[in-house]
C-alpha cells in the first residue's frame, strides 16, 4: 500500500482528469438507467395503519435457583416490538390476511397470493408501544386494505399468542413449582440425616458450632502441653548430654605421683648391711684368705655396684577417690529417669493432639456441610414463595384475558403515489453515477503501478528524476534535435542536457551510460538526441554504440555499421578507422560494427577495457548506448568502464516492480545512477505536460507558430 499512503490531493485530482471520459460515460449510463427506469416502473400506492400495543403486569418471573425469564412491557409474554413487528409481516399472518381479503362482505373482493401480501407488507417499530403496517399496491384501494387487513389480522393472531403464552407461562410454573418443592424436601432429608449422624439438634443448628469451638479450644490447650513437654524433653536432653561430656572427662579415683626412697636400693641396703655384719663377724674369726670372707667380699662387692646403679629416689603413684564422680553419676541415672517419662507424656499428648485434630475438622465439615444446607433450603423456601405468586398471577391473567392486547388506533384512509419523479430519479442516478465512476477511477489508480510519469518515477523508487520527452506523431527526423530544433520534442532533449550538467557538476564525470529496463523504450533515440544537444552546445562529443545484439544508432544516424566497436576489440581495426563523421558538426559516432556470436563475453575482456579508456580520452563527452540491463548482463559490464549511468523509461510500459529491480541492478554496479529519462509521455489537457502544447503552438516570443498537432512519433524501433 505503499502508492496509497504517499497519495496527495493533487494526485486524486490527476487521477480523475486522466480518466475524464470514463466519469463522464460511467455518469451518462447510470443517469440514462435512472431515467429509462423511472419512465417504466409501474405504479405504486402506499397506505399505512397504527396499531398500539397494551402494557400488562411488566416485571420478571424468577423460576429456579440462577434461572431467570426476563419479560417487557407488552403483557406477560416477553416479546419485543421488533418480535411483534417480525409477527405482523409473518407469512402466517399474510394467509390470514388473503382469506379476510377473499371473504370481505363490504367493499371489493380481492384475491391474492400470501407470498405478495409478505412481499407489500412491511412493518416499523415506534417505541415505546407502536407498530406502524406500510402496505405497497399498484392501486390506492388495494394498499389500503392490505394496511388494515394487516393490522385487523394481527390482533388476532396477538390475542391468540397471548392467551397460549399465558396459558403456557401458567403451566411451566407450576411444573417448577413442584420441582422446587420436591428439591426443597430432598435437602430437608439430607440436613436431617447429617446432623443425626453428627449428634446434632434440628431445633438447635448452633449446637455443632459450639462443639466445634470446644473441640478447638481442647485442641490448643493439648497442643500447648505438648509443646511445653517438647521443651521439657530437649531441656533434660541438653542436661543429660552435659553430665555425659563431664564424666567422659572424669575416674572414679584421682591419681596422683610424688617422691620416694628406691625400694630396690632399700633391699639391696640392707642386703649390704647383713652382708657387711657377716663379713666383721667372719673377720674376727678367720683369716683374710678365708674362702668365706673372700665369697662375702664378692658379694659385698657386687651389691655396692647394683646400689651404685640404682637411683636413691624414684616418683610413686597413688590413687585417691573423686567425690563428684559419684555425685554426677547419681544425677545422670535421675535424669535419665525424668527423660523416659517425660517422652512418654508426649506420645500421649501426640496421640491426643492428632485425634482432637481428627475430631475438630469432622466438627467444622458437618459445620460447613449443613450451613450450606441450611441456606440452599432458605433459598428454595424463598424460591417456593415467588412462584406461588407468580402462579397466581397467571391463574388470574388466564382468566381475564378475554380481552386482546392490542388495537389498530390508527386505520389508513388514503394512500400516496409511490413512482419516482423523473426530475429527482435522474438527480439521484447522476450523483450516484458520479460518486461510483470517480470511486471506480481512484481504484483503478490505486492498482495501477505502471510507471506513467515522474511523479511515479520518485513514488516507486528512489532515482532521481532529470526530465521527460513527449510522445513524437508524425516526424520524419528521429533526430529531432537537429532536424526540428525548436519543436517542443528537442527542447525535452536540451532540457535534459541542462538536468545532466548539474548532476555532473556535483558529481564529476564524463562518460554517460544509456540503458533501460526493458528493450523497446527509446534508449538510443533518447541517447543520439541528447548526445547531438551536447554537441550543439559546442562540446566534442562521442557516441558509441555498444548494443552488440540489436545495434540502431547506425540506422537512427544514416551511417555504415560494417566497421565498428567489435573490429576494434578484437583488433581486425583501429579506433581511428571505426569512428565515423556524423552529420551533425562536433558528434563522432563509434557504430556496433558486425554482431558478435559472444557479446558479453567481448565486452567483459581486458581489450574492450583498453578501447573504453583510449575512447574516453578522445572527447569531452562520451555517451555509451548499451543493451536493456533487466534482460541481458551487458549494461552491467559496460557500467564498469562509465562514470555514470542514465536508466530510460517508457511511459506506461514498465510497472513498479520492474523499476524496483532495474534500480537494483543497476545500484549494484561500481557506476553512479545519475537518474531517469521518462520517454513517449502522452500530452493531454487533463495530463501532466500541457505545457508543450503551449510551447509548441506559442513558442518562446508568444506568437502562435503552428495550429496542427504535433508530428507522429517515429517509426524506427530504437
Amino acid at each position: 500500500m505503499e502508492q496509497v499512503s504517499q497519495m496527495q490531493l493533487r494526485d486524486y485530482v490527476r487521477a480523475l482528469a486522466k480518466r475524464w471520459l470514463f466519469i463522464v460515460l460511467f455518469t451518462l449510463t447510470v443517469t440514462l438507467a435512472g431515467g429509462v427506469y423511472s419512465l417504466t416502473a409501474p405504479s405504486k400506492f402506499a397506505a399505512s395503519a397504527r396499531v398500539l400495543l397494551r402494557s400488562e403486569m411488566p416485571g420478571m418471573m424468577v423460576v429456579m435457583p440462577g434461572t431467570e425469564r426476563q419479560g417487557n412491557s407488552f403483557g406477560t409474554s416477553g416479546l419485543s416490538l421488533e418480535t411483534y413487528a417480525r409477527m405482523l409481516t409473518s407469512s402466517e399472518n399474510a394467509k390470514h390476511v388473503s382469506a379476510r381479503l377473499a371473504a370481505r362482505t363490504s367493499g371489493q373482493r380481492i384475491v391474492v397470493d400470501p407470498a405478495e401480501i409478505v412481499r407489500d407488507i412491511s412493518a416499523t417499530t415506534e417505541p415505546p408501544d407502536v407498530i406502524r403496517v406500510d402496505a405497497v399496491a399498484p392501486s390506492e384501494a388495494e394498499s389500503i386494505a392490505y394496511a388494515n387487513e394487516s393490522a385487523d389480522s394481527f390482533i388476532g393472531i396477538a390475542g391468540d399468542f397471548q392467551r397460549g403464552q399465558e396459558t403456557a407461562a401458567k403451566e411451566f410454573v407450576a411444573e417448577q413449582l413442584a420441582a422446587t418443592t420436591r428439591q426443597a424436601n430432598g435437602l430437608l432429608a439430607q440436613l436431617t440425616d447429617l446432623r443425626s449422624r453428627a449428634n446434632l439438634s434440628i431445633a438447635a443448628p448452633s449446637k455443632n458450632q459450639g462443639e466445634t469451638v470446644q473441640y478447638m479450644d481442647l485442641l490448643q490447650r493439648y497442643t500447648d502441653q505438648l509443646n511445653q513437654t517438647n521443651g521439657m524433653v530437649a531441656a533434660t536432653q541438653a542436661k543429660l548430654g552435659d553430665i555425659g561430656n563431664q564424666l567422659a572427662h572424669r575416674r572414679p579415683f584421682a591419681i596422683q605421683k610424688h617422691p620416694a626412697d628406691n625400694p630396690l636400693a632399700v633391699e639391696l641396703s640392707k642386703e649390704l648391711l647383713s652382708y657387711q655384719t657377716a663379713l666383721a663377724d667372719l673377720q674376727a674369726r678367720y683369716t683374710p684368705d678365708h674362702p668365706a670372707i673372700i665369697d662375702l667380699k664378692d658379694r659385698i662387692a657386687l651389691v655396692q655396684k647394683q646400689l651404685a646403679k640404682l637411683p636413691v629416689i624414684v616418683s610413686q603413684t597413688s590413687a585417691l577417690a573423686d567425690v563428684n564422680y559419684d555425685n554426677l553419676v547419681q544425677m545422670q541415672s535421675t535424669l535419665r529417669q525424668q527423660l523416659v517419662d517425660q517422652q512418654a507424656t508426649r506420645a500421649m499428648l501426640t496421640g491426643a493432639v492428632a485425634k482432637l485434630a481428627v475430631q475438630t475438622r469432622n466438627a467444622q465439615a458437618v459445620a460447613q456441610a449443613a450451613e450450606q444446607l441450611e441456606a440452599e433450603l432458605q433459598m428454595l423456601r424463598d424460591v417456593q414463595e415467588r412462584l406461588t405468586r407468580e402462579l397466581q398471577i397467571h391463574t388470574m391473567n388466564e382468566k381475564i384475558q378475554s380481552e386482546s392486547a392490542a388495537e389498530v388506533f390508527d386505520r389508513a384512509v388514503m394512500a400516496t403515489p409511490k413512482t419516482p419523479r423523473l426530475s429527482k430519479m435522474l438527480i439521484f442516478a447522476l450523483v450516484m453515477g458520479l460518486a461510483m465512476s470517480c470511486a471506480l477511477a481512484l481504484l483503478f489508480e490505486l492498482l495501477d503501478d505502471t510507471i506513467r510519469d515522474p511523479d511515479d518515477v520518485k513514488r516507486y523508487s528512489n532515482l532521481t528524476y532529470l526530465g521527460m520527452v513527449p510522445r513524437m506523431e508524425r516526424i520524419e527526423d528521429n533526430l529531432v534535435v537537429v532536424g526540428a530544433p525548436k519543436s517542443p520534442y528537442a527542447e525535452a532533449y536540451r532540457s535534459i542536457r541542462t538536468q545532466i550538467n548539474f548532476r555532473l557538476w556535483e558529481r564529476p564525470g564524463r562518460t554517460l551510460l544509456f540503458t533501460s529496463a526493458l528493450a523497446g523504450e527509446g534508449k538510443t533515440l533518447t541517447a543520439c538526441n541528447v548526445a547531438a544537444a551536447y554537441a550543439q552546445a559546442g562540446q566534442k562529443v562521442l557516441l558509441i554504440d555498444a548494443d552488440l545484439r540489436r545495434p540502431s544508432a547506425h540506422k537512427l544516424l544514416g551511417i555504415d555499421n560494417s566497421r565498428g566497436l567489435s573490429n576494434v576489440i578484437v583488433g581486425e581495426a583501429t579506433i581511428d578507422e571505426a569512428l565515423v563523421e556524423s552529420r551533425v558538426p562536433g558528434l563522432m559516432v563509434m557504430p556496433s560494427g558486425p554482431l558478435p556470436p559472444n557479446p558479453a563475453e567481448l565486452l567483459e575482456s581486458e581489450a574492450a577495457k583498453k578501447v573504453f579508456e583510449q575512447l574516453k580520452e578522445r572527447a569531452d563527452i562520451v555517451i555509451i548506448d548499451s543493451p536493456p540491463c533487466l534482460v541481458i548482463t551487458d549494461a552491467s559490464i559496460l557500467a564498469s568502464s562509465t562514470d555514470h549511468i542514465l536508466l530510460v523509461l517508457q511511459s506506461g510500459q514498465l510497472n513498479a516492480r520492474e523499476l524496483r529491480q532495474a534500480e537494483e541492478v543497476l545500484g549494484a554496479t561500481r557506476s553512479d545512477v545519475l537518474g531517469v529519462i521518462v520517454n513517449r509521455v502522452p500530452i493531454t489537457r487533463g495530463g501532466y505536460y500541457y505545457y508543450y502544447y503551449y510551447y509548441y503552438y506559442y513558442g518562446y516570443g508568444g506568437a502562435k507558430q503552428q495550429q496542427t498537432p504535433p508530428p507522429d512519433e517515429p517509426t524506427t524501433e530504437a
